[in-house]
């Protein structure tokens, strides 16, 4: 079994990060423009020279981590789909499983008459029969069982139908005053 990292408690070793520091050399030349000098031209030569088995090893081990990076990032991407699709599955059961279904049609009649009553705007006198967005038509979309509640005589009893003056398109209902709720 690999040893634990003792950072992030990964199984795996990560690379220590043994980097020397810059030969005093180069740094005083950085912050000047005065060039080196013989002796210090040759030891940064053979400074330079022995950066590239690093930066080859470094290459390499990047190469390696970003393929293990990539199979790690696929394998998360599954995982997460797998993970959107259970809860899909939930939610459907959720929903079947629901009390609202088993409610008895003469309960939901009395719900959809308060509904109506109470409606959110400040003034429901009138109901357009062409908004497909008014109350009754919304109920009657949910399901069969909604649709054949909307079908009691006491939701449509205070109804009346009116024209308005600028034509059918603009056809509303309006309620009248001694509605049933």
């Amino acid at each position: 079994m690999a040893p634990h990292c003792s950072t992030c408690c990964c199984q795996s070793t990560h690379i220590s990060l043994d980097t020397p520091e810059l030969p005093d050399a180069v740094e005083a030349h950085i912050l000047s423009n005065e060039p080196p000098s013989t002796s210090e031209l040759l030891m940064l030569r053979e400074y330079r020279l022995s950066i590239d088995p690093s930066l080859t090893r470094l290459d390499t081990e990047i190469a390696a981590l970003s393929a293990i990076q990539e199979q790690l990032q696929k394998e998360l991407d599954d995982l997460r789909k797998e993970r959107r699709v259970l809860e899909e599955h939930q939610q459907h059961i959720s929903a079947v499983l629901s009390p609202l279904r088993r409610f008895p049609l003469e309960i939901l009649q009395e719900i959809f008459l308060y509904t109506l009553a109470q409606a959110g705007e400040p003034d429901y006198t009138w109901f357009n029969v062409r908004d497909p967005t008014a109350s009754l038509w919304r109920i009657r979309r949910v399901c069969r069982k909604w649709r054949m509640a909307t079908q009691y005589p006491h939701l449509w009893a205070g109804l009346q139908l009116m024209r308005s003056i600028q034509g059918a398109h603009n056809s509303c209902v309006q309620v009248k005053g001694a509605c049933p709720w």
